[in-house]
């Protein structure tokens, strides 16, 4: 929300004195780094914040993250009993403790006018053996049974997707797990969807903005 509107969420959130706008990490990083030097702060790209009783949306980050150099979450410092239920998961799913999310995409080229697209035009990918190295330890340290992948596109790069599928398969771990994604029509075919299926898909989350070409227009 405050990556769509930062102004107007310190305008009307007199609670809120920092908000990060987009990709996350570097910017609150450097926000941690100078929070007691606020003469700083107009340095850090994507923050806003108030100066008095002026609010400041500086100008965004330019730097897109490398998705391989981002750890794995500290899931081990979370009391995951809290956290049962993602009130957004697909009802058709029994819901289970045993859930986590993972991302292997961020950026999408496309401009729906739903989406605000927080991380940008620009798509990156983490290595598919690394996703898999998380998902396998996800299992055997915290008894992950379902996954929800937070991509805008699953399956913006068919190529990718289907190696992803094929190293879950290769390892056994879609014996192991369910997952569901996110994606667009356009950017799946019979093919991918059955790997997809075979590597432990149970559901598929479709943007669609409308049947109706007025509408559209």
């Amino acid at each position: 929300h405050v990556s769509a509107l930062p102004e107007e969420s310190l305008a009307e959130c007199p609670y809120i004195d920092y908000v990060i706008i987009g990709e996350g990490e570097e910017s609150f990083y450097s926000l941690l780094e100078n929070i007691d030097t606020p003469q700083n702060l107009y340095k850090i790209k994507g923050l806003g914040y108030r100066s008095n009783s002026k609010i400041i949306i500086n100008p965004p980050s330019d730097h897109y993250i490398d998705m391989d150099t981002l750890p794995m979450p500290a899931w081990h410092l979370f009391d995951l009993k809290k956290y049962k239920e993602y009130p957004f998961r697909d009802k058709m799913i029994n819901s289970n403790p045993h859930e986590f999310l993972l991302q292997t995409t961020r950026g999408c080229p496309y401009l729906c006018k739903f989406c605000s697209r927080n991380f940008g035009n620009k798509v990156r990918q983490k290595s598919p053996n690394i996703v898999v190295e998380e998902i396998a330890v996800l299992i055997n340290l915290f008894n992950a049974q379902y996954l929800l992948f937070a991509d805008e596109t699953f399956t913006i790069n068919k190529e990718y997707t289907k190696k992803l599928c094929t190293l879950i398969i290769e390892r056994g771990l879609n014996k192991k797990i369910s997952w569901s994604c996110a994606t667009r029509v356009d950017k799946l075919d019979k093919e991918v969807l059955m790997l997809m299926k075979n590597a432990g898909c149970v559901s598929i989350f479709v943007g669609l903005e409308s049947g109706s070409q007025k509408i559209l227009d």
